[in-house]
């Protein structure tokens, strides 16, 4: 049977969304990111991993720099987001060194990325991943996630899973802003293995 994609329930979201994370403070932010990081620095998903995928963050998401810091000072091999001029297509390219995220300024979606992929190493040209670090703008704590339209995410793991026959660990981090009660979701749509939240405790 065809299930259709919740497309205006989606925009809307993505609206609602946009002016939502504004209203945490730089403070706030920083706080609320600490609080995640620890969780993920201790979990056992993180910790298990050697092949990780993490995004770079915004203003307006958890902030993933110490989390980057420590999977590379662990030994882990860490892969971070580059989308190309007038691409469609996410690659997760290989951080040579934490101190580059200090010198990559701000490109699409104001997000920090290298220059050019060009002679850097592609994650899928390596292997699967064990983990990915997904960002969103909302997310619900059965997995569930709203991703930008492009859904360059689902992409990126529907590439992998073609090419590896599986799929890496999936987290998603929240702010207390992007964590909603339920998040529209299509036939085609992800769910993520875990959310990690400042103002959710789990049992």
């Amino acid at each position: 049977m065809f299930v259709a994609e919740p497309t205006s329930e989606k925009a809307d979201l993505r609206d609602q969304m946009a002016e939502a994370r504004k209203s945490l403070s730089e403070g706030e932010v920083a706080n609320e990111s600490s609080t995640v990081e620890a969780q993920v620095l201790t979990s056992d998903w993180f910790t298990a991993a050697k092949r990780l995928s993490i995004y770079v963050s915004t203003e307006s998401e958890v902030v993933t720099d110490g989390i980057i810091v420590a999977a590379l000072s662990f030994g882990k091999t860490v892969y971070i987001p580059y989308v190309g001029p007038k691409s469609d297509k996410i690659q997760m390219i290989k951080l040579d060194d934490a101190s580059d995220l200090e010198i990559m300024k701000p490109s699409f979606h104001g997000i920090r990325q290298y220059e050019s992929a060009d002679g850097r190493e592609d994650a899928l040209d390596e292997g699967p991943l064990d983990l990915i670090i997904v960002p969103a703008l909302a997310f619900s704590m059965d997995g569930a996630h709203l991703e930008r339209s492009q859904r360059y995410y689902d992409h990126f793991l529907n590439e992998h899973r073609e090419k590896f026959g599986t799929l890496p660990y999936m987290v998603g981090l929240s702010l207390s802003t992007q964590l909603v009660g339920q998040v529209p979701k299509g036939p085609d749509d992800y769910t993520l293995d875990d959310v990690i939240a400042a103002t959710y405790q789990k049992d």
